[in-house]
């Protein structure tokens, strides 16, 4: 019987209630940001904007965060427009507008997620302890060895943390949007985080979209995508969502 090694993993609970702006921001609005509650506040693109073909409208209200680690893509009338340095341009589906110095107003586009009319294959699995991990937005098997002197996880001669590390935005573990509790913005509902995390197994799902370069994963068989499921680290571990009803 083949042996799936599961690295060790903590688990962190999250939020799962449906999210609501006034929620999100709450804690920043007596911070270095505006109060985007009060009725005097006018958020800049209000109405929205295109963006490389995509209509980006006002996300979940404004984020005391830091400009300096995010990049600049474009401008839109006389407004810098940034977003995460790490997500290929294509895949860009949050954007931030400056409103005031360390003060961000959040624009989000919603993306499509459809299943495949020929999903891939599942991947095979090798023979001997293997973990499960995203590569070139698929989900593989690799075999991995223990190091017998320090008891790391190995592949190939390398750390598999230095292999395949847990990093955005293949993985959502330290994803702004992630970590802040955002909803998925997909086409036609809001998708929000429900339960905990789990691990599944790569037969389980195929790819049906992807959010700010993150795939997306649905249950095979299932062509309503009930629950879509984001990888959050290697060792297929996935946080599912599930319709803001």
């Amino acid at each position: 019987m083949t042996n799936r090694l599961w690295p060790t993993m903590i688990f962190v609970a999250f939020c799962t209630a449906p999210l609501t702006a006034s929620a999100v921001t709450r804690a920043q609005a007596d911070g270095p940001c505006v109060d985007f509650r009060s009725p005097s506040y006018r958020p800049p693109l209000a109405r929205g904007f295109v963006f490389d073909g995509h209509r980006f409208e006002p996300g979940f209200g404004v984020l005391a965060e830091e400009e300096a680690r995010l990049k600049r893509v474009g401008e839109m009338a006389g407004h810098p427009l940034l977003t995460d340095p790490k997500v290929p341009r294509a895949e860009v589906a949050v954007l931030y507008v400056p409103v005031k110095a360390g003060c961000l107003q959040e624009y989000v586009r919603r993306v499509r997620v459809a299943v495949p009319a020929t999903p891939a294959a599942p991947p095979p699995l090798p023979d001997g302890p293997a973990v499960c991990v995203l590569a070139e937005g698929e989900l593989r098997w690799v075999p991995v060895q223990i190091d017998s002197a320090t008891g790391d996880t190995m592949v190939a001669g390398r750390p598999f943390r230095d292999a395949y590390p847990a990093t955005s935005p293949a993985y959502v573990e330290n994803a702004y949007w992630y970590r802040s509790n955002r909803p998925l913005p997909l086409t036609g509902l809001y998708r929000v985080k429900y339960g905990l995390p789990r691990r599944m197994d790569p037969a389980e799902l195929v790819r049906v979209g992807s959010f700010h370069g993150t795939p997306l994963f649905a249950e095979r068989g299932w062509p309503n995508m009930e629950v879509i499921y984001a990888p959050v680290r290697p060792g297929c571990e996935f946080q599912p969502y599930q319709n803001d009803l």
